[in-house]
């Protein structure tokens, strides 16, 4: 919290610029968080208690506002993987 409260003192006018501009900048439709399903609800496998997606997960996944969907493995249902790919890109 030192470093915050010190960063700010130094730079007091460009942090009062982020704020001020942050919110009305740019629209985002995610934010930097990871879905994360923990044993229930899961389309695909549960894995040391977490969700490995799968293809039935796809249509949940994408109407999730994360940007980060934990977890997906290529040797498990790759074509969820490649869909959300394609669907997001």
């Amino acid at each position: 919290m030192e470093f915050c409260n010190s960063y700010e003192k130094d730079n007091g006018k460009d942090v009062e610029q982020y704020r001020n501009t942050r919110m009305g900048a740019a629209t985002m439709n995610y934010y930097l968080a990871r879905h994360q399903v923990w044993y229930g609800n899961c389309g695909g496998k549960i894995t040391t208690g977490s969700c490995v997606y799968g293809v039935y997960d796809i249509a949940n996944l994408l109407k999730q506002p994360h940007l980060i969907a934990h977890k997906m493995y290529l040797d498990f249902q790759p074509a969820a993987f490649f869909c959300v790919l394609k669907v997001k890109s």
